[in-house]
């Protein structure tokens, strides 16, 4: 795939609403366990490549053997502070759940951007705006 990968998603559920931890073990509760199906059907509506071709067999877009850069656009759905790795984090997680990339270890450079929160009025949703590219392709 030598093109850029875009995507809108939806706003993620915090951190502490998309991890928990039992004793010594780290899981996804059912509020990121929702959130990352909504991704995956989101995705395979815009990306019709993306759908499972046999059950629970994803095809990634970048192999993994790719060097990938990602930007990450943050438009918060109301006025409350906001941590950027805790959106940060779910986002990739579903991303790679998804399929786009075999194993977020493959992201080499990240850009993410906060932008201002929403007036009063204009509250909303919220939306995550994903664009990766090859790494090499930008350096170029």
């Amino acid at each position: 795939m030598n093109r850029a990968f875009t995507a809108t998603l939806p706003w993620p559920p915090s951190i502490n609403k998309y991890y928990g931890r039992a004793r010594n073990h780290v899981y996804i509760k059912a509020e990121g366990r929702a959130f990352r199906e909504e991704v995956v059907l989101d995705l395979q509506d815009a990306f019709p490549e993306m759908r499972e071709t046999e059950p629970g067999v994803r095809k990634t877009m970048f192999l993994p053997d790719q060097e990938l850069s990602v930007t990450l656009d943050m438009y918060p759905p109301d006025r409350k502070d906001r941590d950027l790795d805790n959106v940060e984090k779910a986002i990739l997680d579903a991303l790679q759940h998804a399929g786009v990339y075999a194993n977020d270890c493959m992201i080499k450079r990240k850009v993410c951007h906060m932008h201002p929160k929403p007036l009063p009025k204009k509250k909303g949703l919220g939306k995550v705006v994903v664009t990766i590219t090859h790494l090499t392709l930008e350096v170029m």
